[in-house]
């Protein structure tokens, strides 16, 4: 009785113990494959194009000029080679094909996305709306901190935390969570994906003020600036607007530079780590500006090429006040070196000393009337600020 129980019990569950095997045989076989695909990606993801190439373009491009064979032990990984970067600046690093790709359609005028820029110094990233863009008609008006985007926080050193948002749909719905100052914005921002523009030079005229703001100094901008500027003799004050700044092309900078100061001014020199002087850089005959008192407005997130823009115009225009925080102190030039494969090496190819012929790297420029948490201020704030200023710098 008992065996033939058993039996039949065993016949019952004969059936869905077959099923489960066949099922469990079945999952296996269709993700075992992905499983080693994703092993491989990121096997792949963290090998090193080209190790005799990538050691040669850095030991002959690196300001320090850092020996061949010292580079080359430290090729065998990413995360090995950017740990030696790190060792020579802060700023040079080995970047993969998704890296790359990010920074070139996060830098392009026209771009699909939530209309956010996004700026680092150390563990606080600043989202900057741009005009009219997504965030902007979401009702992100000013510049704040961001604190999770799709309830997930970014953390810069983090790539996959933000590198969806080059790669979002039109159409797709992102939720935005904000920080301002040490206040969570309790406001659940729902911004559409869009394409928008960004201009790299925007302006207006606030009563006797001409307001000019500069997001990056990018070549081809110099004919819009100059009619711009060309009117500047109309209005009582000149502003410009450098608080979200973080550099740009310093040829298209010293040009700009050439509309405000006399010719000739040495505005900038760039060196290797030697001491070699490879090239001054000097104001050209282009001066349109005549006198009008200027105000620069900084902050920490102001750096490289918009740093050197205001060490120029505070040594030589008389008229001249910096207003804000204290700048990033970033005097180092970086160059790209692509890879066929889409990677590339962002490497610091030149030390740039001041119009005072200074290194400031790591030397931030002190405004001459101090402003705490500009970047959050609103322009009402800082023409208010502006009244109290009533002598020009030169008197100080």
């Amino acid at each position: 009785m008992g065996r033939s129980r058993g039996t039949a019990n065993y016949s019952r569950l004969r059936i869905p113990l077959l099923l489960i095997v066949l099922l469990c045989g079945l999952f296996l076989i269709v993700t075992i494959p992905e499983v080693v695909q994703k092993v491989a990606n990121s096997q792949l993801d963290n090998n090193i194009h080209s190790r005799d190439k990538t050691a040669s373009i850095v030991s002959s491009n690196h300001y320090k000029e850092p020996d061949y064979k010292e580079v080359f032990k430290h090729t065998n990984s990413i995360q090995d080679l950017n740990e030696y970067l790190k060792t020579l600046d802060p700023y040079s690093k080995y970047l993969t094909s998704k890296e790359a790709i990010f920074l070139e359609k996060r830098n392009k005028k026209y771009r699909v996305g939530i209309g956010l820029d996004l700026l680092v110094k150390g563990e606080k990233i600043l989202g900057v709306p741009v005009e009219q863009g997504p965030a902007y008609k979401a009702g992100i008006v000013m510049p704040a901190y961001v604190r999770s985007i799709n309830d997930r926080k970014i953390v810069y050193s983090d790539f996959s935390s933000y590198s969806f948002l080059t790669e979002l749909p039109a159409g797709k719905v992102v939720r935005l969570s904000l920080e301002n100052s040490k206040k969570l914005d309790k406001t659940a921002y729902r911004i559409e994906v869009a394409s928008h523009k960004t201009d790299p030079i925007s302006y207006y005229a606030y009563g006797e003020t001409l307001f000019i703001r500069i997001k990056k100094f990018v070549g081809g901008q110099n004919s819009q600036l100059k009619k711009i500027l060309d009117t500047s003799k109309q209005y009582k004050k000149l502003v410009f607007d450098l608080r979200y700044c973080p550099g740009g092309d310093i040829y298209a900078m010293v040009d700009m530079l050439s509309f405000i100061l006399e010719k000739n001014i040495d505005v900038a020199s760039l060196e290797k780590a030697n001491g070699k002087n490879e090239l001054t850089l000097r104001t050209l005959p282009d001066k349109v500006v005549a006198g009008t008192p200027l105000f620069i407005l900084v902050s920490e997130f102001t750096a490289s090429s918009a740093e050197l823009f205001a060490w120029a115009i505070k040594a030589h225009y008389p008229k001249a006040w910096v207003i804000g925080e204290l700048t990033k102190g970033k005097c180092l030039a970086q160059d790209m070196f692509p890879f066929d494969d889409g990677s590339a090496l962002k490497l610091t190819t030149y030390e740039v000393k001041n119009s005072s012929n200074q290194s400031c790297q790591g030397s931030p420029l002190v405004p001459d009337k101090m402003i705490r948490g500009i970047v959050l201020s609103n322009t009402q704030d800082i023409f208010n600020a502006l009244k109290d200023i009533s002598q020009p710098a030169s008197a100080k």
